[in-house]
């Protein structure tokens, strides 16, 4: 059927938006890096129909994320990222198998390149 969505259950509407930003030598910390992004995610539903009748709704939300890093040499680079900064609470998929988003989580990493 022409105008109809394929499912309901996913967002309609998905926007992510990232950016990253390297200080530079002049700066008072040269070599870090600093990078933030954005998602979007536009409201999501399921209805289900007889012999039982509800509808599960997911508004649309926003998540942010950060991440810092610090360029020690050619080599080595050591970074934090962070995912859901501000712990927002939502379902990826409503429904009666839903499934709650990934709450805030906390990564550090240490990378050395030969």
């Amino acid at each position: 059927m022409t105008g109809l969505d394929f499912n309901s259950f996913s967002p309609r509407h998905t926007f992510k938006l990232w950016s990253h930003y390297t200080l530079g030598a002049g700066s008072a910390l040269p070599g870090a890096k600093l990078g933030a992004g954005v998602r979007y995610y536009s409201e999501s539903q399921l209805g289900v129909a007889a012999p039982f009748v509800f509808t599960a709704r997911q508004g649309g939300y926003f998540a942010v994320d950060a991440r810092l890093g610090y360029q020690v040499n050619r080599q080595t680079e050591v970074s934090v990222s962070v995912s859901n900064l501000f712990d927002k609470h939502y379902v990826t998929s409503p429904g009666i198998r839903a499934f709650y988003g990934e709450p805030r989580r906390v990564m550090l990493k240490a990378s050395y390149t030969w």
